[in-house]
């Protein structure tokens, strides 16, 4: 069996954001996304949801 091999390049450091919205736009997406942050993760909730983005400091 071969054991695998992984290369570890520079450690990347996250920046986090976290958006609370009722009714969120594409927009509001759109803006996100132009300054460098990905969505990562929604929590629903009963009104609206928290967005979790995440992009590299």
């Amino acid at each position: 069996m071969n054991t695998p091999i992984v290369y570890v390049g520079e450690e990347v450091k996250w920046e986090y954001k976290i958006v609370v919205a009722e009714s969120p736009t594409v927009e509001m997406f759109n803006e996100l996304g132009a300054d460098g942050w990905e969505l990562a993760g929604i929590l629903p909730m009963q009104a609206g949801a928290s967005f979790f983005f995440k992009r590299t400091a």
